[in-house]
């Protein structure tokens, strides 16, 4: 009996790995969009805080203090419109990066199927031979037993003959 052997078995394996190399590059890029974004909050976040610091504040504020988070605030609006458009080419980057990913997926899918479908037939294949196999076991076995249960049919006619004299009436006929 043959082992299955599938010829494609490296294409199939470098496609694996081709969409891996691409999952992680998809990953890559929605990692970078997550610090982009981080950044953009930080950034708000701080705006925020600094505003919020001047409001509360007990004391009295100077021209300068306002001054300085009117200036971080409008640092922050620009900021978040910069922020915006490199995350806006990131979710480009990565809808491309997407569409790389699911062909990648696909050939490897395919060629996954292939083997899948060589592997039944091979399967297929191995039932059959080993039908055939048991199939000849179970002749041979039969012409071996008929040609045993011959030469034993043979001596049992002739003890059945013996028999059956004995069965006539001659008490004087020994079998042995």
């Amino acid at each position: 009996m043959k082992r299955f052997e599938f010829p494609l078995e490296r294409v199939l394996a470098w496609r694996t790995t081709e969409a891996g190399r691409e999952q992680a590059r998809l990953d890559a890029l929605a990692a970078e969009k997550k610090a982009i974004e981080a950044a953009m909050q930080q950034v708000a976040d701080q705006a925020t805080a600094s505003h919020r610091e001047l409001v509360t504040a007990a004391r009295p504020v100077s021209a300068g203090e306002l001054g300085a988070v009117d200036r971080f605030r409008q640092f922050a609006a620009e900021s978040r419109k910069g922020f915006l458009a490199k995350i806006a080419a990131k979710d480009h980057q990565i809808a491309q990066q997407q569409l790389v990913v699911m062909e990648a997926r696909r050939k490897q899918k395919l060629i996954e199927k292939l083997r899948e479908k060589r592997l039944r037939e091979w399967r297929i294949g191995m039932d059959r031979e080993l039908a055939e196999l048991a199939e000849d076991s179970y002749a041979a076995r039969r012409a071996r037993d008929r040609r045993n249960s011959g030469g034993r049919q043979a001596e049992a006619g002739a003890a059945g003959q013996d028999q059956f004299s004995l069965a006539d009436g001659d008490a004087t006929h020994r079998v042995i």
